[in-house]
Formats: C-alpha cells, sequence, structure tokens
C-alpha cells in the first residue's frame, strides 16, 4: 500500500496515514465580476483516497438525509448521477400550488465555512477511529490549516458528500415545519434552500434556520434570502438553475446544398428570445448572472450564433466569471465559416493587462486556440507561461498544445527549469508533458521520482506502456499519441 498510494501505518491509535501530507494548489475561481470563490486543485494521489474514503461512509452518513435533500447524496442505496438529481431538484419546485409564498436563501461561503474539527468530530462518533476517517481528516486539516483556505476543498465530490452532514441542523428545522405542517414544501440544493408556504410561517422559520445555521458555524447569506410570492420565487428559482436556453433546432443543410462549399445553417423558426437576451447582455454587461451568461454563450454555441462574437470580445473583460462558458463560444467562432474574431491579436494583449491578472482567467481564454490551430502570438504567450509560470492550469494549457506543436521546446525548456520546481502538481505536470514530447523514460521517471505524491502517476505509466490517456474534446479536439508511445523508452 506504501508503494503504489503512500498510506502507512499511523500512531496513537490512527490505523492509516499519508506518508506525505495531501497537497492543495490554491486558484481563485471567478463567481461574479468582482467576487472570487477559492479553489484548490488536490494532488490525485490523496484525492483519489479521499473520495474512497467518503464513498466507504456516505450510506451511513445520509441515512437520514430527507427525500427533498438533492445534489451529492445516497438516495435509495445507490449515488444518482448529478444530472439526475438535477432534475428531480427542478421538477420539485413545478408541482408547488399557485398561492404559496416561497423563501429563498443559501449560505454565505458554504464550503470554506464548514467547521472542520466539528465535522471530524461528527465523523469519530459515528464511525470511531478506523482508517476512513483517520485518512479524511488528515486532507480535511492539512487544507484548513492553508492560510488562505478553510473549511472543506471545494470542486470535489467527497466534500459535498460531506458538507451534506454539515447543514443537518437546518435541515431538522425545515423537517419539524413540514411535518406540524407550517410549510407546504421544501428543497434543499447543497447550501441552496427554497421553501413554500404561508408568508407568516415562512418568516418564522427563517428566523430558525437563521438561527439553526449560527450554532452550526454558518451564516445565512442576507443579500440572497428573499420572502416573495410563489410567482416571483419561481422565476428567481428558474433564473438561478438555467443551464442553457431552448431554441428551434438548427438544420445543416449538405451536399447539394453548399453553397461556394460552406454550409448554410436555417432555423425552423426565429431564435429571436435567445438573441434578445444576448443583446440584452452585451447593451449592460456589468451585472449579468453566471448561470444566465454561460447558458447565452453555451446556446449561441451550440446554435451557430456567432455574428456579434466582436462585442462579446470587447466585453470580455467585463465578463471573468464567464471565461470557461467564452472560451468555448470563441473556440467554435474560430472555426465557424466566413467569422473573423481577430482573437489572435485581442489574447496576448488582454493576458498582459490588468483585466488578465486571474490565472484561471487566461487558462480558460487560451483554451479558443486548438493546438492545431495556434497563431505565432499565442504560442509566444504559451512558451511563457511554459518557461515561467506556475499555475497549474495555465501549464497544463501550455504544455498539452506545446508538446504537439514544438516538443523541442517543450523538452529544453522543463530540462532547464525542473530544478527550481518543487510543487508536486507542477512536476506532475512537466512530466506528462515530457511524455507528450517524446522525452527519454529516464527523464521521465527522473521528475515524477521527485516527491513520491506522484508514484501514483508514475504506476499509470507503466501500467498503460507509457502512453497517455486521450485528451478531452472540451480541453483540445486534437488527439496526438506520440511518437513510439508504445515501446517508450
Amino acid at each position: 500500500m506504501e508503494q503504489d498510494f503512500g498510506i502507512v501505518p499511523g500512531a496513537s491509535g490512527e490505523p492509516f496515514k499519508f506518508s506525505q501530507p495531501p497537497h492543495f494548489h490554491p486558484l481563485d475561481v471567478p463567481k461574479s465580476r468582482l467576487g472570487t470563490r477559492p479553489a484548490v486543485v488536490q494532488d490525485p494521489r490523496s484525492r483519489l483516497i479521499y473520495s474512497a474514503a467518503t464513498r466507504g461512509l456516505v450510506e451511513a452518513l445520509h441515512k437520514d438525509l430527507p427525500d427533498w435533500v438533492y445534489g451529492w447524496r445516497q438516495r435509495d442505496g445507490a449515488i444518482p448521477h448529478s444530472s439526475e438529481e438535477w432534475s428531480a431538484y427542478g421538477r420539485s419546485i413545478d408541482e408547488v400550488p399557485d398561492g404559496a409564498y416561497s423563501l429563498q436563501t443559501d449560505i454565505t461561503s458554504f464550503f470554506s465555512s464548514i467547521n472542520v474539527e466539528t465535522l471530524i468530530g461528527t465523523l469519530s462518533n459515528a464511525f470511531g477511529r478506523n482508517a476512513s476517517v483517520g485518512l479524511i481528516s488528515e486532507v480535511l486539516r492539512t487544507h484548513d490549516g492553508m492560510m488562505s483556505r478553510s473549511g472543506l476543498p471545494q470542486r470535489s465530490s467527497a466534500s459535498a458528500f460531506l458538507a451534506q452532514v454539515a447543514v443537518g441542523p437546518i435541515d431538522d428545522e425545515i423537517s419539524t415545519a413540514l411535518r406540524n405542517g407550517l410549510v407546504r414544501s421544501a428543497r434543499r440544493w447543497m447550501d441552496d434552500i427554497s421553501v413554500e408556504g404561508a408568508e407568516d410561517e415562512l418568516y418564522a422559520l427563517s428566523q430558525g434556520i437563521q438561527a439553526k445555521a449560527r450554532q452550526a458555524g454558518l451564516e445565512i447569506n442576507a443579500s440572497k434570502t428573499h420572502l416573495s410570492t410563489h410567482k416571483e420565487g419561481l422565476d428567481r428559482f428558474r433564473l438561478e438553475a438555467i443551464r442553457s436556453i431552448r431554441v428551434p433546432e438548427v438544420v445543416a443543410m449538405r451536399g447539394s446544398e453548399y453553397i461556394d462549399d460552406e454550409p448554410e445553417f436555417a432555423f425552423e423558426s426565429d431564435p429571436g428570445e435567445l438573441l434578445a437576451l444576448e443583446r440584452e447582455i452585451l447593451e449592460s454587461p456589468l451585472s449579468v448572472p453566471r448561470p444566465v451568461g454561460r447558458a447565452v454563450l453555451r446556446s449561441l454555441r451550440d446554435n451557430f450564433l456567432f455574428e456579434q462574437v466582436g462585442e462579446w470580445i470587447a466585453n470580455a473583460h467585463h465578463f471573468p466569471h464567464l471565461a470557461d462558458a467564452l472560451s468555448r463560444y470563441f473556440a467554435g467562432a474560430r472555426t465557424f465559416p466566413g467569422v473573423s474574431t481577430g482573437l489572435e491579436a485581442w489574447f496576448p494583449t488582454f493576458e498582459s493587462s490588468n483585466w488578465g491578472r486571474l490565472d484561471w482567467v487566461t487558462a480558460q481564454y487560451a483554451l479558443a486556440f486548438a493546438a492545431d490551430d495556434l497563431p505565432s502570438s499565442v504560442l509566444t504567450v504559451l512558451r511563457q507561461w511554459l518557461a515561467g509560470s506556475s499555475n497549474v492550469q495555465k501549464i497544463a494549457v501550455a504544455i498539452q498544445r506545446l508538446s504537439i506543436v514544438d516538443p523541442n521546446y517543450v523538452r529544453s525548456t522543463v530540462s532547464a527549469r525542473v530544478d527550481q520546481v518543487s510543487d508536486p502538481q507542477l512536476l506532475r505536470l512537466l512530466g506528462l508533458g515530457m511524455v507528450a514530447a517524446n522525452a527519454d523514460r529516464i527523464t521521465v521517471e527522473s521528475i515524477l521520482n521527485r516527491d513520491r505524491r506522484n508514484q501514483l502517476t508514475h504506476k499509470y505509466l507503466e501500467d498503460h506502456k507509457w502512453k497517455l490517456p486521450r485528451t478531452p474534446i472540451d480541453f483540445d479536439h486534437v488527439q496526438k499519441t506520440p511518437a513510439g508511445a508504445e515501446d517508450f523508452g
């Protein structure tokens, strides 16, 4: 177990512990134009163990979760796919009769506000000092001990499973109101809560929810707490939950219907509603909610509506919280016949400006350029990232693209900087990039073996004859198998 996973027998009654502590690479992800969410990238070894240990406890942890709680949870002896839970969550509010009032609220900085020691105490009381609790505790304490992070690691399904337990006192308050007939219905998606009933009962319940939250060390978000008619609540709910905007199906005309070797695209009817919403966003870009902006961009891309790409580029600095959706929209526009974007000139300027200060944002925009279509101006930026950046997302984009178009640069640059790198996740990326750039096996192993937290990556490569997994199309549509990968080294 030590050789593959870095787990060793513990002391003081702990069955197992990590031979080297879990590692978290911090990054800030915009959640609005000015606000950011403190996210982390966890090293693969401890992330795998954290997930496995948590999954082993979920059945007992979630046995008392109410049916009206949705998200990452166990339900009827199984863990449903998140899309199933999301669909059921959306349907639940459609069943509410008219005439009711709606209370909607959520918890401020939910994951980062959860008291780690309280949660560990809950786990220890329920399961004792077993291996899973010990390993989960080490992950949580290591993350919580960071200067810039607290609570549970975000962007982790294991954390989401555990977070459900932290809301238990609030669930109890709502369940009591439901059982006593004081409210009609309720639902919770992680920390997003909505309840329907009489206005006075919902007011009283809101006070109880706030009190229970504070007892658990959490705080209700006053700016997102609303008591309104059900219709107003339903409109607000759908605005927050929106994923895409339904427009008539696009029909691609092929064969003899091509004109000048370019396909025409026709709509069965006018997608005016989507285009009107696009126009509204572009005319008032300073207060666009992430769910709405993301849904609009996804729908524009899926329906090949790129006529306003120039305006989106001109306003991109207003949309840091939409950079992931906007980059996919830009990627679609760059490859669509007849559309000229000018992104190759815009991107380097944006990246070096104050608007490009967030690494997550610039790394997302770099994804608009596929490996087989990299302008020289973008290549220059990617080379600078590989040579000097310490951000895992920038390094991941740069080394993947450059290993395809400029493997010589990858090999020489990595060799020159690797002795100054101590972050195990950067070392992992540099090692994988060297595999893609056809470096010799001894060099790759020397990089991965600098930190034992990369043992699992090393073993994966050995077990797969040093062939890398396929790159997700969302990251880069170009698929490349390094020459000689089957007999690498």
